[in-house]
């Protein structure tokens, strides 16, 4: 059993011990939490524009598109879904991330381009939820819009 074999099973392992400890029916809670098990998973790491990464990480976007070309083919072609993918907005060392699951990879000829499904967005670093803009001042080289 390869690495990505042994992460699925572990992962439909930890939601069957959820979904008993939310219906009531497990003895104890998980032994493993989301975010240790996630380390298990390939990563694919690209940059994303501001306004996109703000729709991914309110819970409004749940489609990621890329356009089929032999880069993102080739990149597809070496993880198996579910995997991580880790999204930067800018080079700086404190840019905006987040890194999400993604359950779904799907090819699309007509339109010319990878539908990745998003499932739950599993790290979010420099960035205010709340204010859906970069944490901390990281807006102080654009205009501030009131």
């Amino acid at each position: 059993m390869d690495a990505h074999q042994k992460a699925i099973e572990n992962w439909d392992r930890y939601m069957d011990r959820l979904s008993k400890q939310v219906s009531g029916t497990a003895s104890k809670p998980p032994a493993i939490h989301q975010k240790m098990r996630a380390k298990d998973l390939p990563k694919i790491t690209t940059t994303i524009k501001r306004a996109w990464l703000r729709e991914i990480a309110a819970g409004r976007k749940r489609v990621e598109y890329r356009e089929i070309k032999p880069y993102w083919t080739r990149r597809f072609s070496e993880v198996k879904a579910p995997f991580l993918l880790r999204l930067i907005n800018g080079m700086q060392p404190k840019a905006p991330e987040l890194t999400v699951l993604v359950r779904r990879v799907r090819k699309n000829a007509k339109s010319g381009e990878f539908a990745l499904y998003l499932d739950k967005v599993i790290d979010l670093r420099y960035w205010n939820l709340k204010l859906e803009q970069p944490a901390n001042g990281l807006l102080r080289n654009s205009v501030r819009r009131s």
